[in-house]
């Protein structure tokens, strides 16, 4: 039996692609995106948030950052799930970076109801939501 490790933010704040303008880093994220998969094991929403909350936090308090206007965008398959983490636990992380770093929100799947509640909790007015037992293109 191979033992499962829990996720944990530490696990997500260090990013394989800092913070940078785009398009100039428009491959490398690709690039990232497509090293890839789901591990199957549940939705880890709360430390990959916590993990990258914590990493603008640190790099919007850089004094090289002041001038800089620093958001978090979650992109997620579906509602919080396992790994320690549930609806009230992401609402609570994407609403600590406010008032100053705001949380955008990306559903795909078919059961994304709760992820409004996070974009609102990040100071965003909705999630945008891609239902994948819709038309995935026109979306």
């Amino acid at each position: 039996m191979v033992k499962r490790r829990r996720a944990r933010f530490a696990d997500y704040q260090a990013p394989e692609v800092d913070i940078q303008p785009l398009p100039g880093v428009k491959n490398q994220i690709i690039q990232s995106l497509n090293a890839h998969s789901p591990n199957n094991g549940g939705t880890p929403t709360t430390p990959a948030l916590e993990g990258a909350m914590n990493h603008a936090k640190a790099w919007a308090a850089m004094p090289a950052n002041a001038n800089h206007k620093v958001i978090v965008v979650l992109a997620t398959d579906g509602e919080p799930f396992g790994c320690s983490s549930d609806v009230p636990g992401v609402v609570a992380v994407a609403a600590s970076g406010l008032p100053d770093i705001k949380t955008f929100v990306i559903g795909v799947g078919t059961s994304l109801g709760a992820l409004n509640d996070v974009a609102v909790a990040g100071g965003t007015s909705q999630a945008l939501m891609v239902d994948t037992g819709g038309n995935v293109e026109q979306q």
